[in-house]
């Protein structure tokens, strides 16, 4: 949880599935975090640049701006070189998880179940 007088983490999470977000989000916030959602890559790069996440958590397979374009355009931007990001797709081909990597973002697999990813989330926030 977050300490008094401290101001939580923020998370950004970008992706389009509805249920998914909704489920992720409120396990997020029920740990104290500062979370934000949109469904669409290019809004989440503006969105990004406004809300300084700390963590963005984001989809590969979206509808127009491809996930792996959107970890392209957000390494970009200089004020969120130390924002950590974890990439989620059920699908990740060699190619794409290799690029992942080398944008220094961290892969987890999209699975039913949102509990592999908040644990994720919260090594990479250091707010086990």
């Amino acid at each position: 949880m977050v300490e008094q007088g401290r101001p939580s983490k923020r998370v950004l999470i970008i992706d389009d599935d509805a249920a998914f977000v909704q489920a992720l989000q409120a396990r997020l916030a029920k740990e104290g975090l500062d979370v934000r959602a949109c469904s669409y890559g290019e809004q989440g790069i503006a969105d990004a640049r406004v809300f300084l996440p700390d963590l963005v958590i984001l989809d590969v397979l979206m509808p127009g701006v491809h996930g792996i374009h959107v970890l392209s355009e957000l390494r970009r931007i200089p004020v969120l070189d130390k924002t950590q990001i974890i990439v989620i797709s059920g699908v990740l081909d060699r190619e794409n998880e290799e690029r992942v990597l080398r944008l220094r973002a961290e892969f987890v697999s999209k699975s039913g179940d949102a509990q592999g990813i908040v644990a994720k989330a919260k090594r990479c926030l250091g707010v086990l």
